[in-house]
Formats: C-alpha cells, sequence, structure tokens
C-alpha cells in the first residue's frame, strides 16, 4: 500500500498519511490480512484498539 500526497504539481510518497498521521502506512496491510483471516468485524476492532494506543502514546 502506497500514499501519496500532491505538492508543487508532482506526486510524492509518503509514509504517514496527513489525514491520519499516526498510522504508519505499512502497518495497513497486515489488517487488510487479518480482515481476511478472522472477519471484518473483529479486525474493526483491533484496529481501533490499535489506533487508540497510538492516540494515548502521543498525548
Amino acid at each position: 500500500m502506497r500514499i501519496y500526497i500532491l505538492s508543487g504539481g508532482k506526486y510524492t510518497e509518503v509514509k504517514t498519511s496527513p489525514t491520519f498521521p499516526l498510522v504508519i502506512v505499512k502497518q495497513i496491510p497486515k489488517f487488510i490480512i487479518q480482515a481476511k483471516k478472522d472477519g471484518q468485524m473483529s479486525t474493526i476492532r483491533a484496529f481501533r484498539t490499535w489506533v487508540r494506543g497510538l492516540e494515548n502514546h502521543h498525548e
């Protein structure tokens, strides 16, 4: 998975989303794989818990 931002008329790949700065892009695919294995609802709960942990860590 890759995220790009448009800056100065050119797209540049970034490691974090400007919309979700705490989320590291390379960690997202593991949740996609987990959803296929464990189901969407279980994975959404795990993702939310993970994001809350990031938020608490950065406060």
